[in-house]
């Protein structure tokens, strides 16, 4: 609850502080962490939109890492802050929000934080607070809580300019080194897993920053860009052997729209051109966040696409919408049987169709494959 003690509010955070100890060894990637804050920010600009008047959210991360005796990361959105009804239910490690959506679990700010380090600052500007000129803060710091065996932190109140919106977090003491190669992973992480927000709707602007690293290597907007669609007449290939069936020149991409667990699933599936060792295969959306399929972390199941090198594994690509499907707290895999998706999603018109291409279609086997089309109609001239 707020509690009121002399002009200091403060919030019970209280059951045992143990919990929050144990929050710092939770199942989380940088990159993982990293969404969360990222998740809370998108629902806030999407909750607030028309109040905030504004197009595009924006949201800047950098870790803070050249001095190594004193390394943060900071975390800023414009999005519409946090209410006070919401913040002190925000710091329960137990609270979880009623609705479905992308900070359905409650428990991510919590858990992040304390992953990636035992001190942390939130700055809280919310859209509609009485008092424009103030801001909400709140330090975090775990060590402290457990010696002083505290189950309170004081909210206190910051001259803020009257214009600013959102929230900034502060992480400090942090857990974990994170080198070239992690923050590299995680940026790219956040760029797959938010594409849509970001080149789809356009209306995620994330920058992201390393003090330490200035010329990573980081996802870019072609790596997530829907490829070109094959178009071609239906090719058939047995052994070292091709031709064309029919003289239809089609568009290899085929929509999808079908019940999975009682819940709708939409997207498309589709052969593309050309085929790349880069192909993720399916990408499985949820409330338009990526779950699953990354240009690192292909999703191309054996059972679908046989072996990763084939064929199909490099043509076949698929966005796939699994809207409530249940997810893992930490949002990085469906609790589905993905077995019985995949037969699900096999069945659906088209679709069985759009693999034999993508098993079947070989460019280099193009001129074969007019060449006995050639010989057919000779045949057919002589007969």
């Amino acid at each position: 609850m707020l509690e009121n003690i002399n002009n200091i509010l403060k919030i019970d955070i209280s059951p045992e502080m143990s919990i929050y100890n144990t929050l710092k060894n939770h199942s989380y990637s940088l990159g993982g962490a990293l969404s969360e804050y990222i998740d809370n920010s998108l629902q806030s600009f999407i909750d607030n939109k028309k109040e905030l008047n504004a197009d595009k959210l924006n949201i800047t991360i950098t870790i803070d890492d050249k001095d190594t005796n004193n390394r943060k990361i900071f975390i800023e959105d414009n999005a519409g802050g946090i209410s006070h009804t919401d913040l002190e239910k925000a710091m329960k490690p137990s609270y979880k929000p009623q609705k479905q959506n992308l900070n359905e679990f409650g428990i991510g700010m919590k858990a992040a934080s304390l992953w990636i380090g035992r001190k942390w600052t939130l700055l809280n500007s919310y859209l509609q607070r009485v008092d424009k000129s103030k801001s909400e803060q709140i330090i975090f710091d775990l060590d402290e809580l457990i010696q002083n065996n505290d189950t309170e932190v004081p909210i206190s109140y910051i001259d803020s300019d009257i214009n600013k919106h959102g929230v900034t977090i502060v992480i400090e003491k942090l857990n974990r080194d994170f080198d070239r190669e992690l923050i590299e992973d995680a940026f790219c992480t956040l760029i797959e897993n938010y594409q849509y927000f970001i080149y789809r709707e356009n209306i995620l602007e994330l920058n992201l920053n390393s003090t330490k690293y200035n010329d990573l290597n980081i996802t870019s907007e072609e790596d997530v860009s829907i490829p070109n669609v094959l178009k071609s007449r239906k090719m058939i290939t047995k052994g070292k052997k091709s031709f064309w069936m029919g003289s239809e020149i089609k568009e290899w991409k085929q929509n999808v729209d079908f019940i999975f667990n009682n819940k709708r699933v939409t997207g498309f599936v589709m052969c593309r051109e050309p085929s790349t060792q880069k192909n993720p295969g399916l990408k499985y959306f949820r409330e338009k966040r990526l779950i699953k399929g990354t240009t690192r972390d292909w999703n191309r199941p054996i059972y679908l696409l046989k072996t990763p090198n084939k064929h199909d594994s490099l043509r076949f690509y698929a966005e796939l919408h699994l809207d409530k499907q249940d997810i893992s707290n930490n949002k990085d895999k469906l609790d589905i049987n993905e077995k019985k998706f995949l037969d699900t999603l096999r069945e659906q018109p088209g679709v069985l169709d759009i693999l034999e291409q993508a098993r079947d279609y070989r460019p280099r086997s193009i001129e074969q494959a007019d060449a006995h089309d050639k010989n057919n109609s000779k045949n057919q001239k002589n007969n």
